[in-house]
Protein backbone atom coordinates (compact mmCIF):
# COMPACT_ATOMS: atom_id res chain seq x y z
CA UNK A 1 0.00 0.00 0.00
CA UNK A 2 0.99 3.54 -0.70
CA UNK A 3 0.96 5.97 2.29
CA UNK A 4 -1.26 9.23 2.10
CA UNK A 5 -3.02 7.90 -0.54
CA UNK A 6 -7.02 6.06 0.00
CA UNK A 7 -6.70 2.35 0.42
CA UNK A 8 -10.11 0.64 -1.32
CA UNK A 9 -11.26 -2.82 -1.30
CA UNK A 10 -12.17 -3.38 -5.02
CA UNK A 11 -15.13 -5.67 -5.04
CA UNK A 12 -15.56 -6.97 -8.57
CA UNK A 13 -18.89 -9.07 -8.99
CA UNK A 14 -19.58 -10.45 -12.72
CA UNK A 15 -21.14 -14.32 -13.20
CA UNK A 16 -20.27 -14.13 -16.57
CA UNK A 17 -17.03 -12.19 -16.47
CA UNK A 18 -15.49 -14.83 -19.48
CA UNK A 19 -17.80 -13.24 -21.82
CA UNK A 20 -17.36 -9.40 -20.53
CA UNK A 21 -15.18 -7.51 -22.61
CA UNK A 22 -15.78 -4.37 -21.47
CA UNK A 23 -14.94 -5.86 -17.85
CA UNK A 24 -11.87 -7.08 -18.87
CA UNK A 25 -10.69 -4.11 -20.32
CA UNK A 26 -11.27 -2.10 -17.49
CA UNK A 27 -9.53 -4.28 -14.98
CA UNK A 28 -6.88 -4.18 -16.70
CA UNK A 29 -6.29 -1.11 -15.26
CA UNK A 30 -7.66 -1.84 -11.78
CA UNK A 31 -4.34 -4.72 -11.90
CA UNK A 32 -1.95 -1.64 -11.71
CA UNK A 33 -3.24 -0.02 -8.83
CA UNK A 34 -1.62 -0.89 -5.55
CA UNK A 35 -3.68 0.73 -3.80
CA UNK A 36 -6.97 -1.31 -4.82
CA UNK A 37 -7.20 -4.54 -2.97
CA UNK A 38 -8.97 -6.65 -5.83
CA UNK A 39 -11.44 -9.56 -4.91
CA UNK A 40 -13.65 -11.46 -7.26
CA UNK A 41 -16.38 -12.36 -5.57
CA UNK A 42 -17.67 -15.19 -7.78
CA UNK A 43 -13.69 -16.69 -8.24
CA UNK A 44 -13.76 -16.65 -3.87
CA UNK A 45 -17.55 -17.94 -3.42
CA UNK A 46 -18.53 -20.20 -6.08
CA UNK A 47 -20.78 -21.64 -3.89
CA UNK A 48 -21.89 -18.77 -2.30
CA UNK A 49 -20.47 -19.17 1.13
CA UNK A 50 -18.86 -16.27 2.42
CA UNK A 51 -16.31 -15.21 4.75
CA UNK A 52 -18.13 -13.16 7.12
CA UNK A 53 -15.37 -12.97 9.50
CA UNK A 54 -12.67 -12.28 6.81
CA UNK A 55 -14.98 -9.74 4.74
CA UNK A 56 -15.43 -7.63 7.82
CA UNK A 57 -11.79 -7.84 8.59
CA UNK A 58 -10.92 -6.32 5.26
CA UNK A 59 -13.47 -3.82 5.39
CA UNK A 60 -11.94 -2.39 8.28
CA UNK A 61 -8.90 -2.09 7.55
CA UNK A 62 -9.55 -0.24 4.28
CA UNK A 63 -11.14 3.24 3.59
CA UNK A 64 -13.76 2.00 1.50
CA UNK A 65 -15.00 0.09 -0.79
CA UNK A 66 -15.71 -0.09 -4.85
CA UNK A 67 -18.30 -2.69 -5.78
CA UNK A 68 -17.55 -3.41 -9.80
CA UNK A 69 -20.60 -5.23 -11.40
CA UNK A 70 -23.11 -5.65 -14.78
CA UNK A 71 -26.85 -4.18 -14.13
CA UNK A 72 -28.48 -7.83 -14.96
CA UNK A 73 -32.10 -7.31 -14.81
CA UNK A 74 -32.50 -4.10 -13.13
CA UNK A 75 -30.53 -5.32 -10.03
CA UNK A 76 -27.14 -6.51 -8.17
CA UNK A 77 -25.54 -9.74 -8.98
CA UNK A 78 -27.10 -12.32 -6.67
CA UNK A 79 -23.46 -12.99 -4.89
CA UNK A 80 -23.02 -9.15 -4.09
CA UNK A 81 -26.57 -8.97 -2.73
CA UNK A 82 -25.79 -11.95 -1.00
CA UNK A 83 -22.08 -10.52 0.53
CA UNK A 84 -23.81 -7.16 1.47
CA UNK A 85 -26.58 -8.98 2.88
CA UNK A 86 -24.18 -11.12 5.57
CA UNK A 87 -21.43 -8.82 5.38
CA UNK A 88 -23.06 -5.67 6.57
CA UNK A 89 -24.58 -7.52 10.05
CA UNK A 90 -25.94 -5.78 12.73
CA UNK A 91 -23.46 -4.91 15.30
CA UNK A 92 -20.90 -4.44 12.60
CA UNK A 93 -22.41 -2.18 9.77
CA UNK A 94 -25.50 -0.90 12.14
CA UNK A 95 -27.39 -1.03 15.21
CA UNK A 96 -25.80 -0.89 19.03
CA UNK A 97 -21.81 -0.78 18.27
CA UNK A 98 -22.45 -1.45 14.37
CA UNK A 99 -20.30 1.50 13.35
CA UNK A 100 -17.49 -0.33 11.34
CA UNK A 101 -18.53 0.97 8.26
CA UNK A 102 -19.13 5.02 9.01
CA UNK A 103 -17.79 7.40 7.11
CA UNK A 104 -15.98 4.87 4.85
CA UNK A 105 -16.65 5.21 0.67
CA UNK A 106 -18.98 3.14 -1.05
CA UNK A 107 -18.19 3.61 -4.82
CA UNK A 108 -20.22 1.47 -7.38
CA UNK A 109 -18.65 1.07 -10.96
CA UNK A 110 -21.41 -0.33 -12.97
CA UNK A 111 -21.00 -1.51 -16.53
CA UNK A 112 -24.98 -1.69 -18.52
CA UNK A 113 -25.96 -3.17 -22.30
CA UNK A 114 -28.13 -0.86 -22.74
CA UNK A 115 -27.34 2.67 -23.84
CA UNK A 116 -27.49 6.14 -22.02
CA UNK A 117 -30.70 6.71 -24.31
CA UNK A 118 -32.42 3.81 -23.07
CA UNK A 119 -31.96 4.54 -19.39
CA UNK A 120 -34.51 8.04 -19.45
CA UNK A 121 -37.74 9.00 -19.48
CA UNK A 122 -39.68 7.09 -22.80
CA UNK A 123 -36.23 4.83 -23.14
CA UNK A 124 -36.86 1.12 -23.26
CA UNK A 125 -35.41 0.76 -19.88
CA UNK A 126 -37.83 3.91 -18.44
CA UNK A 127 -35.62 4.61 -15.68
CA UNK A 128 -32.47 6.24 -14.79
CA UNK A 129 -29.69 3.41 -13.75
CA UNK A 130 -29.40 5.56 -10.41
CA UNK A 131 -32.83 4.79 -9.67
CA UNK A 132 -32.14 0.35 -9.86
CA UNK A 133 -29.05 1.15 -7.45
CA UNK A 134 -30.94 2.79 -5.11
CA UNK A 135 -31.04 -0.05 -2.62
CA UNK A 136 -27.51 0.34 -2.64
CA UNK A 137 -27.53 3.81 -2.02
CA UNK A 138 -30.10 3.41 1.00
CA UNK A 139 -27.53 1.01 2.62
CA UNK A 140 -24.79 2.74 2.31
CA UNK A 141 -27.00 5.67 3.92
CA UNK A 142 -28.03 3.28 6.67
CA UNK A 143 -24.74 2.58 7.54
CA UNK A 144 -23.73 5.65 7.52
CA UNK A 145 -21.17 5.44 4.90
CA UNK A 146 -20.16 7.76 2.13
CA UNK A 147 -22.60 6.92 -1.46
CA UNK A 148 -20.52 8.21 -4.43
CA UNK A 149 -22.84 8.37 -7.43
CA UNK A 150 -21.91 5.79 -9.69
CA UNK A 151 -19.83 5.88 -12.58
CA UNK A 152 -21.46 3.91 -15.65
CA UNK A 153 -20.17 2.25 -19.00
CA UNK A 154 -23.04 1.99 -20.91
CA UNK A 155 -23.78 0.48 -24.26
CA UNK A 156 -21.41 -2.21 -23.58
CA UNK A 157 -23.11 -5.01 -25.59
CA UNK A 158 -22.36 -2.92 -28.40
CA UNK A 159 -18.54 -2.41 -27.97
CA UNK A 160 -16.58 -4.14 -30.75
CA UNK A 161 -14.04 -1.91 -31.75
CA UNK A 162 -10.81 -2.07 -29.70
CA UNK A 163 -10.31 1.62 -30.46
CA UNK A 164 -13.69 1.95 -27.89
CA UNK A 165 -12.14 -0.14 -25.15
CA UNK A 166 -8.22 1.47 -25.23
CA UNK A 167 -10.78 4.99 -24.88
CA UNK A 168 -12.76 3.34 -21.60
CA UNK A 169 -9.14 2.04 -20.10
CA UNK A 170 -7.96 5.72 -20.85
CA UNK A 171 -10.59 7.36 -19.34
CA UNK A 172 -10.82 4.75 -16.39
CA UNK A 173 -7.40 5.10 -15.47
CA UNK A 174 -7.52 8.29 -14.91
CA UNK A 175 -10.72 8.36 -12.36
CA UNK A 176 -9.37 5.29 -10.61
CA UNK A 177 -6.42 7.73 -10.16
CA UNK A 178 -9.17 10.28 -8.34
CA UNK A 179 -10.65 7.56 -6.17
CA UNK A 180 -7.11 7.39 -4.31
CA UNK A 181 -6.19 11.17 -4.82
CA UNK A 182 -8.78 14.03 -4.46
CA UNK A 183 -9.64 14.95 -1.63
CA UNK A 184 -13.01 15.98 -2.41
CA UNK A 185 -14.69 12.18 -4.19
CA UNK A 186 -17.41 14.71 -5.97
CA UNK A 187 -14.74 15.01 -8.32
CA UNK A 188 -15.02 11.60 -9.07
CA UNK A 189 -17.11 11.58 -12.80
CA UNK A 190 -20.69 9.84 -12.43
CA UNK A 191 -22.22 8.51 -15.04
CA UNK A 192 -19.78 8.66 -18.00
CA UNK A 193 -21.71 7.62 -21.28
CA UNK A 194 -19.61 5.18 -23.18
CA UNK A 195 -21.15 6.91 -26.51
CA UNK A 196 -18.84 10.40 -25.08
CA UNK A 197 -15.50 8.49 -26.20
Amino acid sequence: MIKNMRQLLYLFAHPNFSHSVMSKALLEEVYQHPQFLFRDLYELYPDFHIDVAREQQLLEEYDGIIVHFPLRWYALPSLLKEWIDVVFAPGFAFGQRGQKLQDKFLIPIVTAGGTQASYAAGGKNIFPISHYLISLEQTAKYCHMNYIEPLVFYGVHRLNQEEDLVKAREFFREELTKLTTEKNLKNFSTLKFIDDF
